[in-house]
């Protein structure tokens, strides 16, 4: 049978539709209660429980008055709640400030993970009332919040938040990034400076285990180099050294936030519809190429990509010797307009773009088939680009 064909606007409203059921599903099924106490009242003593434990010791045989008691008294404390609150992800913490300004803040397609770590902790509530999704920040946290922005809390939040995506953004883009070049890089594209001391200072307390960032000697750097004790960093570092540096405008810089982004080409969108029809599973198809994408940014000279792009085929099941060797060709494709960690975030065939405008000795001297590839790939220039 041919596989059915959906518009992109019947796939929304199918994720919208799963989005309201899961919501409602997590709703208080009543009018909207504005207090706090009132509102901890509503959550079982175990869900109570564990908030509590993270506040204080000695909650676990506090029964459920008590643990409403506790948790209310420390919320209450405005300077509690800019602790807390600093902790939240950048969506968290837009949300909050949009519901903690409303009395009765509506939205009917907000994604489950969107509200969850706030409704968890016990900062806001969701309730279904008349067919109504509302989201409600009781007033005694709204009280300890005013006081907050009086101090300047929200502007100093935002602007943390900001360094931290801008962090997130980069070792995604780049791989590993030296601390002046990141001050640089976002001291060029926002209002509001910063500097070495408070940069490190507001990103250091967001290095954990889930990080996509962390910090190596000058470094800040992706995660994932810490596998191997950060032995490759000074090869990244190597490779990108006299390259130019790609360097979008921010809304687009910003889209590789949290690590999982990565900017869909022709070349990406060509081997996902054809996978489409190897596999007949859009999920499988969609892990394929990122997989693809992943280790062909991520490629350093010495390493085989073959040797990777060969291992995603095995993985990701069998295929006849057609369809492995038009994938092989689609793959190389993606390879030559992947953003690689090497090129600092330059594609192979920006690079080669760039080398001929701004890199090439006013001689023009012709690159010969045994020099170095200007894609920076490490293979001679006869092997490489030169059949392009």
């Amino acid at each position: 049978m041919p596989k059915e064909t959906r518009s992109d606007e019947e796939i929304l409203a199918d994720v919208f539709a799963a989005f309201r059921k899961i919501n409602e599903e997590n709703a208080i099924k009543s009018e909207p209660c504005h207090t706090l106490a009132g509102q901890l009242h509503t959550r079982k003593a175990d869900d109570l429980r564990e908030v509590a434990h993270i506040l204080t010791s000695g909650t676990s045989k506090m029964n459920k008055a008590a643990l409403v008691d506790t948790i209310a008294g420390r919320y209450i404390n405005s300077e509690f709640l800019g602790s807390l609150l600093s902790v939240f992800s950048r969506d968290s913490w837009e949300l909050f400030k949009k519901v903690a300004e409303a009395d009765r803040f509506q939205e009917e397609q907000m994604p489950p993970w969107g509200y969850h770590a706030l409704q968890k902790s016990g900062l806001m509530q969701l309730y279904l009332h008349e067919n109504e999704l509302l989201y409600i920040v009781p007033d005694e946290i709204k009280q300890a919040f005013a006081a907050l922005k009086q101090e300047g809390f929200v502007e100093e939040q935002d602007h943390k938040l900001l360094l931290k995506a801008y962090a997130e953004a980069a070792v995604t883009l780049y791989g590993v990034i030296t601390q002046d070049d990141f001050v640089a890089l976002f001291n060029k594209q926002n209002k509001r400076k910063t500097n070495i001391d408070e940069m490190f200072e507001a990103l250091i307390q967001y290095v954990d285990e889930e990080s996509v960032y962390c910090f190596w000697e000058e470094y800040i750097v992706n995660s994932d180099l810490e596998a191997d004790d950060f032995r490759t960093v000074e090869a990244y570092v190597r490779n990108g050294r006299g390259k130019p540096r790609y360097a979008p405008p921010k809304e687009i810089f910003l889209k590789y936030e949290g690590g999982a982004y990565y900017e869909d080409t022709p070349q990406t969108e060509a081997l996902r519809d054809y996978l489409d029809l190897v596999y007949d599973d859009e999920d499988k198809a969609e892990d394929f190429v990122s997989a693809v994408n992943y280790a062909c940014v991520t490629n350093l000279p010495g390493r085989s990509l073959l040797n990777e792009l060969t291992a995603i085929i095995e993985e990701h099941g069998i295929m006849n010797k057609q369809q492995t060797t038009d994938v092989f060709h689609m793959m190389m494709d993606i390879n030559n307009n992947a953003r690689c960690w090497t090129n600092n975030g330059l594609t192979p065939n920006e690079l080669i773009q760039e080398h001929g405008r701004s890199s090439v000795p006013s001689m023009h001297k012709k690159i010969g088939p045994n020099d170095p590839c200007p894609c920076g790939g490490g293979k001679k220039y006869k092997k490489c680009c030169m059949l392009k």
